[in-house]
């Protein structure tokens, strides 16, 4: 537990990342606000967008998500670059109450 709460991290989903760029480019990682969306109203109204972790591998490490960008990975002009990008969501038994609970995330892509 963190912080004496029980939590469950479980692998979600994992998304494929393809990048095609004749220049340098690095991508990034966001949760451009800082709560889920929590329905019915009886559903944690304040669980924070870092519930939501991702990492480049299956195993990890994990990084929580943030409101702040964070780096997921950077080249050269490449014709393709394919990479995963893993995603869980943590569940605290006793803060998390039944309900339909999501999040947007943003990715940002630049030429450095």
């Amino acid at each position: 537990g963190t912080n004496g709460v029980a939590l469950n991290e479980r692998l979600d989903d994992t998304l494929t990342i393809t990048i095609q760029a004749n220049t340098g480019w690095a991508i990034s990682i966001s949760g451009p606000v800082a709560l889920w969306a929590a329905a019915p109203a009886t559903a944690r109204q304040n669980k924070p967008v870092g519930d939501l972790q991702w990492a480049t591998a299956a195993g990890g490490p994990f990084t929580n998500l943030s409101g702040a960008p964070a780096a997921i990975q950077a080249g050269g002009a490449t014709a393709l670059r394919v990479f995963p990008l893993f995603l869980r969501s943590r569940y605290s038994f006793s803060l998390d109450s039944p309900g339909a609970y999501s999040l947007p995330v943003q990715f940002t892509i630049s030429a450095p």
